[in-house]
């Protein structure tokens, strides 16, 4: 989990995808959650994330994509155990359902996809910049931010107390549930100190800043559009009405039936 929290962190790099205003963005990833949510077959799904593929490489964050794909991959086991155990249970459990179930899988790695890209491209404080440009609340933006800022952080703190841990002799992958939710305890104990250190620092500084005394802010800086990011916003609202209508106005075929029947697993 610290692996998949980690590939959310901002990394600063010289690509097209961080040159882009972060309200571009930011509308990319929620287009693509649009997208994937409306969407229930298993090829426009697959076609969605793989999309991503050369979004990534455009960004030069494909290493680190992988690396969070790859660390989201209990979680998309247990997806698709939890969700083919209630079907059995249900007496519904064909290749139909199979295929069914493979689509909520790539649906959360879609979801995963886009905002690891979203968020590996794009600077905490030029999204909180251009929140509040948008005119959201300032102190919204600033919670906002700093959830964005301290998720890696307390992920990067939980992998070396685990670490040090199991330096000390501390076996957290052994025995059943209950054995291994108990060794967790010398774990979060510190986690939680260290967090209440930060949060009780944090907020010595905003007070010493007088933070809320004023409610007019001025920013340093101003974002501006400029055509590269009207022509990337043109796009983004293009490629989503589209796929939103392929749902309602296209029928899309299952890809199980004839994968089995090519591999000769069917009579």
């Amino acid at each position: 989990m610290s692996a998949l929290l980690e590939g959310f962190a901002f990394k600063k790099k010289d690509s097209l995808l961080h040159r882009l205003d972060p309200r571009v963005k930011l509308a990319y990833a929620i287009a693509m959650m649009v997208v994937a949510g409306v969407h229930q077959e298993l090829v426009p799904l697959l076609v969605l994330f793989l999309a991503q593929v050369p979004l990534a490489l455009l960004g030069k964050v494909g290493r680190e994509l992988a690396k969070t794909l790859r660390a989201s991959l209990p979680l998309v086991l247990l997806i698709l155990a939890t969700n083919a155990l209630f079907t059995w249970y249900a007496g519904q459990l064909d290749i139909y359902a199979l295929e069914r179930i493979l689509a909520l899988a790539v649906r959360f790695l879609a979801f995963v996809a886009s905002f690891s890209i979203f968020t590996l491209t794009t600077s905490p404080d030029d999204l909180s910049l251009a929140l509040e440009q948008m005119g959201v609340p300032y102190s919204f933006c600033f919670m906002f931010r700093a959830a964005l800022r301290f998720t890696p952080v307390m992920a990067r703190e939980a992998r070396i107390t685990m670490d040090a841990q199991r330096a000390r002799g501390l076996e957290l992958d052994k025995g059943g549930p209950l054995a291994r939710a108990r060794r967790y305890i010398p774990i979060l104990v510190p986690l939680v100190v260290n967090a209440i250190k930060r949060a009780w620092a944090m907020a010595e500084a905003m007070e010493s800043r007088a933070w809320g005394a004023s409610e007019k802010r001025t920013s340093l800086y101003v974002l501006k559009m400029g055509r590269r990011d009207y022509l990337a916003l043109l796009l983004i609202a293009v490629a989503t009405v589209a796929a939103v209508l392929a749902r309602y106005y296209l029928s899309f075929p299952c890809i199980l039936p004839y994968i089995t029947a090519a591999l000769g697993l069917q009579p």
